[in-house]
């Protein structure tokens, strides 16, 4: 299934799309807004996954300040989940932020996501940092902080 995508970076024109699955994956979404001012911010790198007939199906946003990596948001279109879309775009922006020199990545997550925290854990290697108390509203839930190593290094630090 991998190969009938492409990753492209987000445009202006992707917004539209990107909000829509944005609004359809969280109880609180990020407003239009902030996906037109990211996607012109060139410390955040904001691929897209597009499917055969070029609509954007998944995106996600990466922050890279210095030498790290913070995955600010990535979703895939609910119709179209546990079809490896996800997998490809995380693959991606591992090797991004590895090739650009990035000594680690780090990402929040709701503990109740527990498949989300599973595939984290499990298939790439992240642990848990600490807790973030009352980061998530709607409904209000802590963050799991979490942080992958990147290149070859054994620990972050």
């Amino acid at each position: 299934m991998k190969g009938d995508f492409k990753i492209n970076n987000m445009t202006p024109e992707d917004i539209e799309e990107v909000y829509r699955i944005e609004t359809e994956s969280f109880s609180n979404p990020w407003p239009r807004g902030a996906f037109e001012s990211d996607v012109r911010n060139r410390r955040i790198y904001s691929p897209v996954v597009r499917d055969e007939n070029n609509c954007v199906v998944a995106y996600a946003l990466l922050m890279i300040f210095a030498e790290e990596a913070h995955l600010a948001n990535i979703a895939v279109d609910p119709k179209l989940r546990r079809h490896g879309i996800g997998t490809l775009l995380m693959d991606h922006l591992i090797e991004t932020a590895e090739s650009r020199d990035c000594r680690a990545m780090f990402l929040d997550v709701r503990p109740s996501n527990k498949s989300a925290v599973s595939m984290y854990e499990e298939k790439y290697d992240f642990e848990i940092l600490y807790r973030r108390k009352g980061y998530y509203s709607n409904p209000p839930e802590d963050a799991l902080v979490m942080v992958r190593p990147l290149g070859e290094r054994e620990n972050y630090g």
